[in-house]
């Protein structure tokens, strides 16, 4: 159910984004040196901030008493992009839990339980870069109600769920609440100097991609700033986080489309932006993550096994 609702959520927006591209002018390919240079700078940075991020998962892998080999942390990173990008509804991430359980003695619980810490310190970071630098308004203009929001949510992270350990008496349930502590217990634990040090370098991971951003803005001539690349950045990935299919395929592109159209671009170019930002943040990692899968994670048949366990998560 899950898959047929993520394909039928794709099909929709990409039939909105393909009927909005029609009616627009065709988008002209960039040229030279400096949409070149561009070009090539977004996807160097766009390659360190993907080693950020396996280094940020590698640290709390360790924050979770779970001790892989940096090499399989920064690789499984980059496999688990490349599986987000081929298969539906972020099964990418059921591979990362599939292949670090088979290269430590973690459970499978304890590895999803830091793929949702990352998401929690990705939201956290996306969520004060729109209130403050997309649309600082939101929050009245203070900065007052987003320290509030970070107290309180700092506050949950941070009692729950130590504080609250109920004790059912029936096994299925006993194996529920024992899951649920495992899976919230290193984003619980982010809530020490490590978890701020995380923290800081998720900020450095989501500045390397809005200038990603910006530089390919830059070689298409789309003429946005630096916080218009933060604006979009931010609406492409949080509706990135509604299931889709394989490689977010229309959700994205109707999303960087409308932050496009919301800051007054031309439409031609929005529509370069868009071909050109998609070829630079999913083309070389998912040709890098499928190589990695098959030449370091056994081959067809380790392609074959994780593919299963991401169908059945």
């Amino acid at each position: 159910m899950m898959r047929l609702a993520s394909m039928a959520i794709s099909v929709i927006f990409l039939t909105a984004a393909a009927w909005w591209i029609s009616k627009q002018k065709m988008p002209t390919i960039p040229s030279g040196t400096h949409a070149y240079l561009s070009i090539g700078g977004a996807l160097l940075l766009y390659a360190l901030a993907t080693l950020c991020r396996g280094e940020r998962w590698h640290r709390l892998l360790a924050h979770t008493s779970i001790h892989p080999k940096r090499i399989d942390s920064y690789a499984i990173t980059m496999v688990g992009y490349a599986g987000n990008n081929i298969l539906p509804a972020r099964a990418g991430e059921a591979l990362r839990v599939f292949l670090i359980s088979g290269r430590t003695l973690a459970s499978k619980r304890e590895a999803l339980g830091t793929i949702i810490a990352e998401r929690v310190l990705d939201a956290a970071v996306l969520a004060i870069a729109f209130a403050f630098g997309a649309y600082g308004t939101l929050v009245s203009g203070s900065p007052l109600a987003l320290v509030g929001i970070v107290v309180v949510g700092i506050g949950a992270v941070a009692f729950f769920p130590s504080r609250f350990t109920p004790k059912p008496s029936h096994p299925r349930l006993k194996w529920l609440v024992d899951s649920v502590r495992r899976l919230l217990a290193p984003t619980r634990r982010l809530v020490s100097r490590e978890g701020i040090l995380l923290f800081a370098m998720t900020v450095v991971i989501w500045t390397i991609e809005a200038t990603t951003y910006f530089l390919v803005a830059h070689a298409v001539g789309l003429g946005i700033s630096f916080d218009g690349a933060v604006f979009i950045m931010v609406v492409a990935n949080f509706v990135a986080l509604i299931p889709a299919g394989p490689g977010y395929v229309g959700t994205f592109d109707a999303a960087v489309l409308f932050a496009a159209h919301k800051l007054g671009r031309t439409h031609s170019a929005a529509i370069s932006f868009l071909l050109l930002l998609r070829f630079v943040l999913f083309i070389p990692i998912t040709v890098t993550g499928l190589l990695l899968l098959v030449g370091r994670y056994g081959g067809i048949a380790g392609y074959r096994a994780a593919r299963l366990q991401a169908a059945k998560a």
